[in-house]
């Protein structure tokens, strides 16, 4: 579960910052400036925003291995998808819902821990979890910079986004299902 939730939050802050060092490539692509190529990075952060508001209010009633597995899947796929995207509106949507589903990785894995792990080690789960998050974001960007020097961008991001589906695969497999978590009815929230 450990390792799980490591890699999960690795994956998550990969998939969020590894397009950043992609973007004076996509300025030059779609004959844009570097700031109009930068609402890539913003608009996902902007989703990711978004959703932790609604998801706060729903928490109680998500599953949380199903919610976190399907957070990573999807946006893994996307990053795929944005590889061969030659839209630069339809990758500044992607970019959106991406943010918007990763949102739920970071606030359920927390609960996850504080519900499944005794609260003598809880804070040791968590430090586990925010250094995935921070090598996550570091490798995302080191990896996908390199990957585009040697390739291009499309297929240094493709690369990733095949990388962080396997990550969302063995999280499926490796974290157990969470047994100490009962959803709340919408009707007493």
């Amino acid at each position: 579960a450990i390792f799980a939730l490591f890699l999960g939050s690795l994956a998550t802050f990969g998939l969020e910052y590894c397009v950043q060092p992609i973007l004076p490539a996509i300025s030059a692509e779609f004959s844009v400036s570097p700031s109009v190529s930068s609402i890539i990075m913003s608009i996902g952060l902007a989703g990711m925003a978004i959703s932790m508001f609604l998801i706060a209010t729903f928490a109680d009633n998500l599953k949380r291995k199903r919610t976190m597995v399907i957070a990573l899947t999807i946006a893994a796929i996307l990053t795929i998808i944005i590889s061969i995207t030659n839209n630069l509106k339809l990758i500044w949507i992607f970019r959106f819902i991406q943010g918007f589903l990763l949102a739920g990785f970071p606030a359920l894995a927390v609960a996850y821990i504080n519900e499944e792990f005794s609260p003598e080690i809880t804070g040791k789960i968590v430090g586990i979890y925010i250094s995935g998050t921070s090598i996550g974001g570091f490798v995302g960007r080191v990896i996908t910079s390199a990957l585009t020097d040697v390739f291009n961008w499309r297929i240094g991001l493709g690369i990733m986004g095949i990388s962080y589906l396997v990550i969302a695969i063995i999280f499926f497999f490796c974290l157990p299902k969470g047994k100490n978590h009962t959803p709340k009815n919408l009707a007493q929230i």
